[in-house]
């Protein structure tokens, strides 16, 4: 008797989409993106009015909160994330903290905050579309959400 063995197609490898495009550069794009950010934040904080401390702090958190969970994404991968962001972050940082120690606390430095996240914003979008396991989608989502969530209630700052 000759025995039929149906023909099933191997599952993706981890962070390999079913149509065989890969998240993973996607993920390494919004992790350093957010390392970007939190790195501005850091420098900002430090030189920031009082008044506009509080602010910084909100953002900062939920990147620090965001990076973390990235790190923790892309080592499941096999992925050992830069930690220190790209050279631009500290650019970035510098010109937030140079206006916040001018005293610029007003719409010009929201401007610039809303600016560089919707950077941020933009790679979360293109993590998500790059696709990846429901899971992973689901997560990068969510950290989409919490970062609109902070934009908005801050809205009325500047």
């Amino acid at each position: 008797m000759q025995t039929i063995v149906p023909f099933v197609p191997a599952a993706p490898a981890i962070g390999q989409h079913a149509r065989g495009n890969y998240d993973c550069d996607a993920l390494v794009t919004a992790h350093a993106v957010t390392a970007n950010a939190l790195i501005g934040y850091d420098t900002l904080i430090e030189k920031a009015a009082p008044a506009f401390r509080y602010t910084a702090e909100q953002f900062r958190t939920l990147h620090l909160r965001h990076a973390a969970r990235l790190a923790r994404m892309l080592a499941g991968r096999g992925i050992t994330p830069d930690a220190t962001g790209p050279f631009g972050a500290t650019l970035n940082g510098g010109a937030f903290a140079g206006n916040a120690v001018l005293g610029d606390n007003g719409n010009n430095l929201m401007g610039q905050i809303r600016t560089a996240e919707a950077h941020v914003l933009h790679a979360f979008n293109e993590a998500v579309v790059a696709g990846g396991s429901e899971l992973t989608t689901w997560q990068l989502a969510e950290m989409r959400c919490e970062l609109i969530a902070l934009l908005d209630a801050t809205r009325h700052v500047g």
